[in-house]
């Protein structure tokens, strides 16, 4: 099976949108590689933070994902 595609549930389809808590319930993954993820999607476009600021926090937080994990071997089901 092909891992990018996935399920969507029947109310996400109704309701005509789908956020990424909803996305990132479909791929499971650490919450540092999640928050990155999540400032990747729309960087400088979520308020306060710049693009190239955002591009920074999700860079660190793959970096603490990496740290975290270093030497471990991480298991995602």
């Amino acid at each position: 099976m092909n891992a990018y595609k996935k399920k969507l549930r029947l109310i996400d389809i109704k309701r005509g949108w789908i956020d990424f808590y909803s996305i990132a319930e479909l791929y499971p993954n650490t919450p540092p590689v999640h928050h990155a993820i999540k400032k990747l999607l729309v960087p400088g476009q979520r308020g306060a933070k710049s693009y190239i600021k955002d591009l920074k926090e999700a860079r660190d937080q793959i970096n603490r994902a990496i740290e975290d994990t270093e030497g471990d071997q991480v298991l995602v089901k």
